[in-house]
């Protein structure tokens, strides 16, 4: 075993508290989704927004000839589908067993409206995940390949972690190809990036969904150079 372990499950909660908002048990639903279901898709109406309870969620859009860009993975404390306009403009599934809050937009968005507390926290929800895609454009649009796999594993392990130190475990309910989805390179760069990790001793790969950082310090170093 590593000493200092920390272990991330894609369950975690996050940082975020819940429940955004306590609603009476008919103006909200709870559904439990098996992985790799459909929570929407684009051009669905966006009548809710859904609260992430357990588990991780990938919302991606597709190009007409079928490739994918992953736009984000949703962990618990997430919003989605808080959209401009009626209807959503990208596809949201599950990755693993998960349970999903369905509240009704309007309703969310008048109670912001009375309640200062929960608009301040959409607010700084809002704020935080267009920080997020940022660093994201910046990743995909400038950084290598190895560097974009090293900040996504470091990224995960800062997002339920706030100092995560020495050895970290991270549960990944992503495939290979969501992750090279996700940062625009292929399947096998994906595989030959984590290869090249390990054996400089950065990470372990006991499992194909089990990441082991060994590290932070270390892995920071990858993520910011070629």
């Amino acid at each position: 075993m590593y000493a200092n372990a920390n272990v991330i499950e894609p369950t975690t909660t996050s940082c975020r508290e819940l429940p955004w908002v306590e609603f009476q048990s008919n103006q909200q639903r709870v559904h439990v989704y098996s992985a790799r279901e459909a929570l929407f898709c684009e051009g669905d109406s966006a009548q809710f927004v859904y609260e992430v309870l357990d588990g991780v969620v990938c919302c991606y859009s597709l190009l007409s000839d079928g490739r994918r860009q992953v736009l984000s993975f949703s962990y618990p404390g997430d919003l989605i589908g808080l959209v401009q306009g009626d209807s959503h403009r990208y596809n949201c599934d599950t990755l693993c067993p998960t349970q999903i809050r369905c509240i009704p937009r309007n309703m969310l968005l008048r109670t912001a409206h009375e309640r200062p507390e929960v608009g301040e926290k959409l607010l700084t929800f809002a704020t935080t995940e267009l920080a997020a895609m940022q660093d994201h454009f910046v990743s995909i649009g400038r950084k290598s390949a190895q560097e974009k796999v090293a900040s996504f594993l470091l990224t995960l392990a800062h997002r339920h972690a706030i100092e995560p130190t020495g050895s970290v475990t991270l549960r990944l309910p992503m495939t290979r190809a969501d992750i090279a989805d996700y940062l625009g390179i292929t399947i096998e760069t994906v595989s030959r990036c984590l290869s090249k990790l390990k054996i400089a001793g950065v990470i372990d790969l006991p499992q194909s969904a089990t990441v082991v950082i060994r590290d932070v310090d270390n892995l920071r170093d990858f993520a910011e150079r070629d």
